[in-house]
């Protein structure tokens, strides 16, 4: 269920952006509370469930990324495990190189304790 009601938000969003409007904050920052699990990353962004964008400072994400080795360990908001394949994957994320294009903002972590949705 979670799966879907993402996926649904992602298409509303392609087709505002597709519109020229820019993601309000509030909603890429309910996005990143529910994007944890086995990701898998696409090469084009019609594939995609998702876009990222990753920040270089943890005060402009919306969500604070830690990779865990084992898919048993991405159990929360913010921790991801990469697979190699998309059947085994629970979101299809596919990185952008503008800020504006994407869905979500990520920060890479270095400890499971600091990942998880920005405060800010």
């Amino acid at each position: 269920m979670k799966k879907i009601l993402l996926i649904a938000a992602a298409v509303f969003l392609s087709v505002a952006f597709a519109f020229g409007e820019r993601l309000p904050r509030e909603q890429r920052k309910e996005i990143a509370k529910k994007l944890y699990g086995k990701i898998y990353v696409v090469n084009h962004p019609g594939l995609a469930d998702f876009r990222v964008y990753v920040v270089d400072h943890q005060g402009l994400s919306d969500l604070r990324v830690y990779t865990a080795n084992h898919p048993g360990l991405a159990n929360r908001a913010g921790r991801w495990c990469y697979v190699d394949h998309p059947g085994l994957s629970d979101f299809r994320i596919y990185y952008v190189d503008h800020p504006g294009l994407a869905d979500v903002r990520i920060y890479y972590v270095d400890h499971p304790g600091l990942s998880g949705p920005s405060p800010n």
